[in-house]
């Protein structure tokens, strides 16, 4: 630095109290920057603090709409308290019409049913008025047997009549029935989604001590399968609940025993 420049310092530190020479100017561009840092730094910091606040602020909302309403659990209504799980209701299983008709000045109707896991092939005389819901079950028959090929069980009534619950082969499509008074009926079988391998068909009789002399099994052109058969060779009155039927319980049921051929 020239001694001019010295002499012109110290004229104006003597003319102005308080005048003080600039400094380097690398310390004042060095002091410029580290300015400009640290407030790059504290905007950076309050950016940070308003989007936290404005994400917490916006989870209760976001949660209020897709919480379920009031009472109702992820699998429906529950109870105040933990959430509770319910296994999912057993199906009952549907029944299928065989037959129906009308018996004096009632009516009559069987469905083929699944009542439970031991009786899955049961036929239900339905009409509390004339049956009260009385069933019998084939799951001891065995279809397709040589020499098989029909069975059946009777049910009687306080309103002086019988029903003749049966079970024949897929292949069996009509019943020939002739009862002890000497009287034929011509009975044709039905397939139900109760059991596909067997065909159901029922009858009734107006007539309380009515008797199954025999029954022969008919092809779908009505010609004749087997020779005819004189006794059931299956089936079993149900003792067990009726579900979503009259009182529940079969009444009256006895085997059939047709009598002895001439």
């Amino acid at each position: 630095m020239t001694s001019g420049d010295d002499i012109l310092r110290e004229s104006l530190r003597d003319l102005i109290p308080d005048y003080r020479p600039s400094g380097d100017p690398f310390a004042r561009v060095s002091a410029s920057v580290r300015r400009r840092r640290a407030r790059r730094r504290a905007l950076l910091a309050i950016g940070s603090a308003a989007t936290v606040a404005l994400i917490a602020a916006a989870v209760p909302t976001l949660a209020g709409l897709v919480r379920p309403p009031s009472g109702q659990g992820p699998t429906g209504p529950r109870a105040d308290g933990p959430l509770q799980t319910r296994p999912p209701p057993t199906p009952v299983p549907q029944p299928h019409l065989v037959g129906q008709g009308p018996i004096g000045t009632a009516r009559w109707k069987v469905e083929s049913r699944d009542l439970s896991a031991k009786a899955r092939r049961c036929l239900v005389a339905d009409g509390s008025a004339v049956f009260d819901d009385a069933a019998w079950c084939f799951d001891d028959w065995q279809p397709g047997q040589p020499g098989h090929l029909v069975t059946w069980g009777v049910v009687r009534s306080g309103a002086e009549a019988t029903t003749v619950l049966g079970v024949a082969d897929k292949m069996v499509f009509t019943v020939l029935v002739k009862l002890d008074d000497g009287t034929q009926k011509s009975v044709r079988t039905v397939a139900t989604k109760t059991d596909p391998r067997v065909r159901f068909f029922a009858f009734v009789v107006d007539r309380r001590d009515a008797q199954v002399f025999s029954m022969a099994p008919l092809a779908s052109d009505d010609t004749s399968m087997d020779s005819p058969y004189f006794e059931p060779d299956g089936g079993y009155p149900y003792s067990g609940d009726v579900p979503s039927s009259g009182t529940g319980k079969p009444s009256g049921a006895e085997p059939a025993r047709a009598p002895s051929p001439p």
